[in-house]
């Protein structure tokens, strides 16, 4: 009974904080909300002056409530109410009170939970007493208040009602797309605008042979959520907390694990590596690339003056001149990786974008996905903890959810209840998965390398492949591609370049839409290059 009282003041916080702080939130929940919901006299309170708030000027109070609590003290009984309400003010986080965005849409559901089952409650009681003493006719009443209650909490909709259609937009159809509500964030660069922003509810994965790189792009989305100021859960079932924390450090600080001049990627045109271009704007005359394919050192090509030459790139966004992607190196000095250097970095990072990220890691084949929703919501009841992202390494190791499936039953499962998790959590899942053996030797990976089951496809959101020749990982390149995505069109050919280098933990270093040759087929039915 007290693990339960504890429960409901807590999801009670949670319900108040975002009254407080969330325009949406009030939107949704003020209509069906009722202050008999509400089991403590203070949360009752500070329900009725949102819902004050809200009604005359039509936004969360935020900031404002303090000002409210200012002006109603006085009024407030000395036997606790005051105390209490002004410990619960004193207690949230300055990035709730400064309108950090919550995952609403979770909280939503917590909340029509909560007064679906306050409401049925509520009813029975009534009932109940009414009936004992008797009073029928009274008792009918209740039951009909509660139909009306009920329909409120409903989740149906009405997509031909104006005021929900303004939701759609508001979520859906913006003009800008980093104004879309239901947006969390995207990669940068060329990889965001191929790969798309990412929302709730989706889940995603990027499929590749063994050894691609499955886990750096993991961490490099991790990475992303977290400059978006979204919560990121981070699980991994290869790696422990340490090794993870090392990548995760190299990323943010930038500094090596022995200092000295380290060689970074860096965009080049193949037509300055041939000679081949005959712009007077190009960066120099030396030609670094044979006929046969081979390339002078880097070395060599620093003794003979060559210089890379990205003028096209940044003078023709339409690329109609034919800048052709590739790579050469550049020397940076690194600093040696210190635990002084590294805490201030980290302690950057988490004043600028808040303390948002969590790791756990599991053996492989240790967990399944029940272990890992039972450490979720042990994590939001102790944290009060709740992830807008949740990436996973990777779900094909996960344990199976029941011992009794086996194959390729079992991996389907597994697959369904990752969709279920991201669709119920209102969260973005990001996993990874395994491409077939004979991938491994083909440049493209295709939807025909999933591994164990292709219905795999059928349940995420939308996957991304990982591409790479030995020649293109020598060269701190490989290419990401689509070929699936429920939500907007793609193109399975349509790849972008990413520049890479992970020894030093930077996944994205830049990126560009490359160019494909066109079949004979394609040609054939018109198509150009």
């Amino acid at each position: 009974m007290l693990r339960e009282r504890q429960v409901n003041i807590d999801i009670e916080k949670k319900i108040l904080t975002a009254l407080i702080v969330s325009d949406k939130f009030c939107q949704e929940i003020l209509p069906m909300m009722r202050l008999e919901y509400f089991h403590s006299d203070y949360s009752k309170r500070i329900a009725k002056w949102v819902a004050q708030y809200h009604a005359k000027y039509r936004q969360a109070p935020g900031v404002h409530i303090q000002d409210i609590y200012e002006v109603e003290r006085e009024s407030l009984r000395e036997d606790g109410e005051r105390e209490m309400i002004a410990s619960f003010l004193q207690g949230m986080s300055s990035e709730y009170e400064q309108g950090t965005p919550l995952n609403v849409p979770y909280l939503v559901d917590r909340s029509v939970a909560l007064f679906r089952e306050r409401a049925l409650h509520n009813t029975s009681e009534g009932i109940k007493a009414y009936l004992g003493a008797g009073r029928v006719e009274d008792a009918e009443k209740v039951l009909q208040d509660y139909r009306k209650v009920a329909k409120s909490i409903t989740q149906w909709v009405n997509p031909l009602d104006a005021q929900f259609a303004a939701r759609v937009f508001e979520n859906k159809l913006q003009d800008v797309e980093d104004d879309r509500t239901d947006f969390l964030f995207r990669f940068p660069g060329a990889l965001g605008k191929l790969l798309g922003h990412f929302e709730r509810g989706w889940l995603i994965s990027f499929l590749a042979p063994m050894k691609r790189g499955k886990t750096f792009f993991l961490q490099e989305l991790t990475f992303q959520a977290l400059l978006a100021r979204l919560n990121v859960v981070f699980i991994s079932l290869e790696m422990s907390d340490d090794g993870m924390s090392v990548r995760f450090y190299k990323r943010v600080t930038g500094l090596s694990q022995m200092q000295g001049d380290i060689l970074y990627p860096v965009f080049d045109c193949e037509r300055n590596q041939k000679g081949s271009c005959g712009r007077r704007e190009r960066s120099n005359r030396v030609a670094i690339l044979r006929q046969d394919g081979a390339r002078m050192s880097y070395q060599q090509a620093a003794a003979a003056g060559y210089r890379t030459c990205v003028w096209c790139r940044e003078n023709d966004p339409h690329n109609v001149k034919g800048f052709l992607p590739t790579s050469w190196f550049e020397p940076l000095h690194r600093d040696k990786m210190s635990y002084n250097r590294v805490v201030s970095q980290l302690n950057g990072l988490t004043t600028s974008f808040g303390d948002r990220l969590r790791l756990k890691s599991y053996p492989a084949y240790s967990a399944n996905l029940s272990t890992v929703l039972h450490d979720l919501i042990q994590l939001e009841f102790t944290e009060n903890f709740i992830p807008d992202v949740i990436a996973l390494d990777y779900a094909d190791i996960l344990a199976p959810e029941d011992t009794r499936l086996e194959g390729r039953e079992r991996i389907d499962q597994t697959w369904k209840m990752l969709k279920r998790i991201a669709s119920e959590r209102h969260c973005l899942v990001a996993t990874a998965s395994q491409a077939n053996r004979q991938s491994m030797d083909r440049r493209d990976v295709r939807n025909i390398d999933v591994a164990e089951d292709i219905r795999k496809l059928a349940h995420v959101d939308a996957m991304f492949t990982l591409n790479q020749t030995p020649w293109e990982k020598r060269n701190g390149i490989i290419r990401v591609g689509t070929i699936a995505h429920r939500w907007n069109d793609f193109d399975a050919n349509r790849q972008v370049m990413v520049l890479q280098n992970l020894s030093q933990g930077q996944v994205v270093l830049d990126s560009e839409i490359m160019r494909y040759e066109v079949t004979s087929q394609e040609t054939a039915e018109g198509a150009t290059t």
